[in-house]
C-alpha cells in the first residue's frame, strides 16, 4: 500500500512510502505460488562448485556469481530470484534496493530497506519471510513453503 507522507518545511513535498503488512506478504506469497506453480522449487545457486544459497536478484550473466559485479546497473536483465525477492518486488520494493541487501537473511533485510525512506514494514513481516525462506532453502517447493509459513503463523497465534 502506498502512503503519502508530508515533509515538514515550507516546500510541502510529498514522498510515497510503501507500507508492507503481514497480510500483504501472505497475499503476495500465495500469488507467487499460483504464478510459479505449487511444485516450483527454487534452484540453489552454485558458482564454481561453491553452494551460495539463494540470491534476491538474478541476472543473465551465464552462470557468473552476482557478487562479482560492483553494482546493480551492471546486471543484465535483473529479475527477482528467491521467494523473498519475488514477494517484496511484487509489493513494490525496487530490485536495486533489494540488490543492495544481497546476502542478508530476511530478518536483517527490513531495517536497511526502511532506512532508504521508501518502505515501511510491519514488525511481523520478517517472521513470515524468514519462515518461507527457510523452507525454500532446504529444497522444498514454494507451495510447501507457503503452507508451512501459514502453519507457523497460526502456531504463533496469527490469523493466516
Amino acid at each position: 500500500m502506498r502512503v503519502p507522507l508530508n515533509h515538514s518545511g515550507s516546500t510541502k513535498e510529498e514522498r510515497i512510502v510503501i507500507k508492507i503488512t503481514l497480510g500483504d506478504v501472505m497475499d503476495s506469497m500465495k500469488k507467487a505460488v499460483n504464478s510459479k506453480g505449487e511444485n516450483f522449487v527454487y534452484e540453489r545457486q552454485n558458482y564454481d562448485g561453491t553452494f551460495l544459497g539463494c540470491y534476491y536478484i538474478h541476472s543473465d550473466h551465464s552462470g557468473a556469481d552476482p557478487r562479482d559485479f560492483p553494482g546493480f546497473d551492471e546486471l543484465v536483465n535483473p529479475t527477482p530470484g528467491c521467494i523473498v525477492a519475488w514477494v517484496l518486488c511484487d509489493l513494490g520494493v525496487d530490485m536495486k534496493d533489494l540488490y543492495e541487501c544481497e546476502g542478508m537473511i530476511p530478518r536483517n533485510l527490513v531495517g536497511p530497506l526502511e532506512a532508504t525512506g521508501k518502505y515501511s514494514f510491519d514488525l511481523d513481516v520478517s517472521l513470515a519471510l524468514g519462515a518461507a525462506q527457510k523452507q525454500q532453502d532446504i529444497g522444498l517447493s514454494w507451495g510447501v513453503a507457503y503452507a508451512s509459513t501459514v502453519e507457523r503463523l497460526k502456531s504463533l497465534g496469527y490469523q493466516a
